[in-house]
């Protein structure tokens, strides 16, 4: 526990309010809610989106500020959070993801009241992802985001990749290593019933987008399938995520191309089903090209799941710790992981077990919020140097 602070008034800035934004939401919050929990006068502000009804109540913060956007959905233009974010004078200003309104309104922020501005990029500055639309990105980094990044007090990293990355770039600007978390669910829940008990299940969750590999993913399984009586008799492999960008359709036609049956795509899932997806699964995936630090790993070894990952995932402590099997996005290479792991059901029962070790030693909210109540003590003069900050 984090030695004992005075109250100090935080904003937090963040592109998703809901669970709309994936992993980023429950990132946010918890924390977020965690240090109002410990005394601190915590304010939250970002863009209205469909899923905020359903989210406000997960808040439990002293304010709560969603502000309507015009323009461009994904730019997030909400002139009204960026005056209303101006006329607050916080000790410091807690910048979540990159590449739209909110750098702006950050960096307007910091201008006029010189605070300590703190950004997490959230794996947005990590080499895959600047590859990805990039003219549009050359443009944000000319027009504002350069400007944001150079003004801000820290960079917050979710791992050490994160934090190379971010040095690469030559910001001046110092970097904290700060991993994201979970809570953990109960030791003993117990699965829910599902419809098919005759088969298991290798789950993916996440964003239905390019850089998760799920068309590699799909194209392994058939591959797979045609190699292992295994995978195709006794698995079936959940694909569920909400549609970023309008990639479900190709994969849908693909799986329906390969002549795959034992592929399905129940949509995105949230709070409750969400929970009962990862306790009714067998093992997780996520054959992911680039990721700051995934939650859903977290989440599927809180589960006790096993998880079958790329080196991208950024979490190399659940190789180590021998929670996790990586994997390559190659198909064929894949489809040999794929056959190879999911044919021994003690061993992955076995990895499932290490990966909830490790995540109940080291990734859990409520010692990971200790890491950011140090970060913003030191940046306002009211704590000692965290050993988190690298550089």
């Amino acid at each position: 526990m984090t030695q004992a602070i005075a109250p100090m008034k935080l904003g937090i800035l963040t592109t998703s309010l809901s669970s709309g934004g994936g992993g980023l939401f429950e990132s946010v919050r918890l924390p977020a809610n965690l240090m109002h929990a410990r005394g601190h006068h915590v304010s939250v502000y970002g863009v209205a989106d469909e899923g905020l009804d359903s989210a406000r109540s997960a808040w439990a913060v002293d304010q709560f500020n969603p502000f309507p956007a015009i323009g461009p959905k994904r730019f997030g233009y909400a002139p009204q959070l960026g005056r209303e974010l101006q006329n607050r004078d916080f000790d410091a200003l807690h910048l979540h993801g990159l590449w739209n309104y909110s750098s702006v309104a950050a960096k307007a922020w910091n201008r006029k009241h010189d605070g300590a501005l703190v950004i997490s990029p959230h794996g947005m500055l990590d080499p895959w992802a600047q590859q990805n639309s990039q003219f549009k990105k050359r443009v944000a980094k000319w027009a504002f985001e350069n400007a944001n990044l150079r003004s801000a007090a820290i960079m917050r990293a979710l791992c050490w990749a994160e934090a190379d990355a971010i040095e690469a770039l030559d910001l001046g600007v110092p970097i904290a290593v700060i991993p994201n978390g979970i809570q953990l669910p109960p030791a003993n829940l117990p699965p829910p019933s599902r419809a098919d008990t005759s088969r298991k299940t290798l789950l993916f969750l996440g964003r239905i987008h390019p850089k998760k590999g799920i068309a590699e993913l799909i194209e392994a399984w058939a591959i797979a399938i045609a190699t292992s009586a295994t995978i195709r008799d006794d698995w079936t492999l959940t694909i569920a995520g909400w549609d970023d960008g309008d990639h479900l359709e190709h994969l849908q036609r693909l799986t329906a191309e390969r002549g795959l049956t034992n592929v399905t795509f129940p949509g995105p899932l949230f709070g409750s089903a969400k929970q009962d997806a990862y306790a009714a699964c067998d093992a997780f995936i996520l054959p992911s090209y680039s990721e700051g630090m995934p939650m859903t790993v977290l989440e599927a070894w809180g589960h006790r799941k096993p998880v079958l990952m790329t080196h991208e995932c950024n979490i190399p402590e659940g190789f180590v710790a021998g929670g996790a099997y990586r994997i390559e996005n190659d198909p064929q290479s894949l489809a040999t992981a794929l056959a190879y792991h999911l044919d021994q059901p003690s061993a992955l029962i076995e990895t499932g077990e290490r990966g909830r070790q490790l995540v109940e030693e080291r990734f859990t909210w409520e010692r990971i919020v200790d890491q950011h109540i140090g970060l913003f003590a030191w940046l306002t003069g009211r704590g000692p140097r965290p050993h988190h900050v690298a550089t």
